[in-house]
């Protein structure tokens, strides 16, 4: 009766006392009729009810749990303490309930898994059996995918690299995956035969970052989803030119030769139609990035 009041008596100093009479209700409940009882007593009167519980507290701020071992007469914890052997079965669960509590974004996403997701939502607009790993999904799912990453781990910073994008990779099969490296490849390859990372997280749609003379030789523009839809390429070359060696050309005049070799392959007849207007943009830095269950309008 922790939440009633016993005014003006000095029953209120004692831990523990037994109730015979209460008035009121809830918090507004006054004790009319009350003994004080030792704690051996309770202890004697109700050796039978009490239960020793491995507990584990989430901390959305380390993303941790701090397991704790208490004794406890029904919700009254008499005693509790850190726990030197503690239950991983019940530890695992409290990582489990925080994620579900406070969100899938506590979770450390590498970048691997979350381009994997913006790959399913883009891929999922072409291909109904491909399913976008977005948040309700994934939430939805959570004990399928998650459970086996946070046996025997206290944090969820603990779990290994690359441990996200694994699971997301089972819960779509081999099926899945062929589909999506169909629809929504992870890279692209140039004519000069390098790779390059393709992201799907910006509004404007999957865009490769290459530099000029990765395109040379480029006979159309390149595109996802089937050729349904054209690579943004932000292409780089001013960042990354070298001044030559000899010092008779500056980085400048480098810049406008590079610029002219490319505009000459892209004018070559082999290049689409769509080429022309192409959606290309000549920048260093990244796009901007939206959130994995939205990418695009």
């Amino acid at each position: 009766m922790s939440a009633a009041r016993v005014p003006a008596s000095p029953l209120a100093r004692n831990q523990w006392i037994a109730v015979g009479e209460v008035a009121g209700h809830a918090s507004g409940a006054r004790i009319l009729s009350a003994a004080a009882i030792d704690e051996a007593a309770v202890l004697q009167l109700f050796a039978d009810r009490i239960e020793v519980r491995h507990d584990g507290e989430f901390d959305a701020a380390t993303g941790a749990v701090m397991a704790t071992r208490s004794r406890r007469l029904g919700a009254i914890r008499l005693a509790s303490g850190p726990d030197p052997s503690p239950d991983q079965a019940a530890i695992a669960q409290a990582l489990l309930e925080g994620v579900r509590e406070h969100g899938l974004q506590i979770l450390p996403w590498d970048e691997r898994a979350l381009q994997l997701r913006y790959r399913t939502t883009f891929a999922s607009r072409f291909d109904a059996s491909i399913p976008a790993l977005d948040e309700e999904m994934l939430s939805d799912r959570i004990e399928e995918w998650l459970s086996p990453l946070l046996i025997g781990k206290r944090r969820l910073g603990d779990m290994p690299e690359y441990a996200l994008s694994g699971a997301l990779e089972q819960l779509l099969g081999y099926d899945g995956m062929r589909a999506l490296d169909r629809l929504a490849p992870p890279q692209f390859t140039s004519p000069a035969g390098s790779q390059h990372a393709i992201d799907y997280s910006p509004d404007a749609g999957p865009t490769v970052e290459v530099r000029a003379q990765a395109l040379f030789g480029l006979g159309s523009h390149p595109a996802v989803a089937g050729g349904r839809v054209p690579l943004i390429l932000a292409i780089t070359w001013f960042a990354t030119l070298r001044m030559r060696a000899t010092g008779l050309k500056s980085a400048a005049d480098d810049a406008a030769l590079l610029l002219e070799r490319l505009r000459s392959t892209l004018s070559t007849p082999r290049v689409s139609a769509s080429t022309a207007s192409a959606r290309a943009t000549c920048s260093s830095s990244r796009p901007r990035r939206s959130a994995p269950h939205a990418p695009w309008p």
